[in-house]
């Protein structure tokens, strides 16, 4: 029944039977920071719901509880050392999402910097690309070229 109605696959149980029957602790470990809503449609192709319910307001990020589990796992990185210390997606967690491209370290960084930091990725990843890059970047490919970047 439970496979006719999506909540479970060859992987094992969804995210959808955890959090329809999951305990609160089991969801608090396997989503963290998610918040759960539930919204009811009389019509499948409805857009706006009849019912909405919220069952677990979002969690921040910023919970020293889930700053450690979030630090620990390498999900997170901090930016900065003292009171103004912020987090931002690891690139481990790009990375493991198959998106490694997407993660650029803007905090902090001048305009020069980021583009470096592109052409260092296209560099590293060789995807074609580059030449598409040549135009909106050509004065710092030559200066990166020229001191060996």
């Amino acid at each position: 029944m439970l496979r006719s109605i999506g909540l479970f696959t060859d992987q094992g149980l969804t995210y959808a039977s955890l959090i329809l029957f999951g305990k609160k602790e089991k969801i608090d470990h396997l989503l963290p920071c998610a918040e759960i809503i539930l919204e009811w449609r009389q019509t499948p192709g409805k857009i706006a719901h009849d019912f909405r319910k919220n069952l677990r307001e979002k969690q921040s990020v910023a919970n020293p509880a889930y700053e450690k589990k979030f630090l620990e796992s390498g999900m997170i990185e901090p930016i900065g050392k003292t009171k103004g210390r912020k987090y931002i997606l690891s690139h481990r967690h790009y990375t493991l999402e198959g998106t490694p491209g997407i993660h650029t370290r803007l905090a902090g960084l001048s305009r020069d910097q980021r583009k470096e930091l592109i052409v260092n990725h296209l560099r590293k990843n060789k995807k074609g690309g580059m030449a598409d890059f040549l135009d909106a970047f050509g004065d710092l490919l030559c200066v990166t070229y020229r001191h060996g970047y």
